[in-house]
């Protein structure tokens, strides 16, 4: 009897227990600029590995600006301009770069874009997996998957198929959230970085 009683109360308890609900790719993507749109500024540290060759670089991101480093080079972007630094050379290209050509630099990028540019849905994997299709034959990075950390809802990988069938892959080592920061960080500021000439391509 008392064991009929016990089942019975397992059974009440899981009829009336909630349910999660498993999010879509768009409700995790959404939460995830969310977290990048509400942060004042966010310091990154990540390893890039493309055509075989990998660096690791540093990144301050505050809303749709950015600067990166590497050993080789520096880049800004103001959200309008990019100035990219060679240190070798010490040659600063000008540019007004489009969605397109940001994601080769900046792969946190397609966090903004992919509601309007790409197709999302889950995959199966370790964490929370999302996969993004672009909708034009066009577009130079034709596929995104994002792997996001479910704890922060940042990403934690970026992997990007070019349009050449060459992938570039992002890992995320640190990510934190920081203070406002002055918008001349995200400028090419010529007395830390000295140039032999500036090549303006807008």
């Amino acid at each position: 009897m008392k064991k009929h009683i016990f089942l019975s109360l397992m059974l009440l308890v899981a009829a009336i227990a909630p349910v999660r609900a498993i999010e879509t790719a768009s409700q995790v993507l959404s939460k995830c600029a969310t977290a990048f749109s509400q942060a004042p500024s966010l310091s990154a540290t990540v390893s890039v590995t493309a055509s075989g060759e990998s660096i690791d670089m540093t990144m301050l991101i505050s809303q749709q600006r950015f600067m990166l480093e590497s050993p080789q080079m520096a880049l800004w972007y103001d959200g309008v301009t990019q100035w990219t630094y060679d240190k070798d050379s010490r040659e600063v290209n000008i540019t007004e770069p489009t969605p397109d050509e940001l994601l080769e630099c900046n792969p946190f990028a397609i966090i903004n874009y992919y509601s309007k540019a790409y197709t999302a849905r889950r995959l199966a994997g370790d964490g929370t997996v999302v996969e993004l299709a672009s909708k034009s034959r066009s577009a130079n990075v034709r596929r995104a998957v994002i792997t996001i950390d479910e704890s922060t809802n940042m990403p934690a990988k970026i992997v990007l198929t070019m349009s050449s069938g060459h992938t570039m892959v992002a890992v995320v080592k640190s990510i934190k959230r920081g203070a406002n920061v002055p918008d001349a960080r995200f400028r090419y500021d010529r007395t830390k970085y000295p140039a032999s000439e500036v090549i303006d391509l807008r």
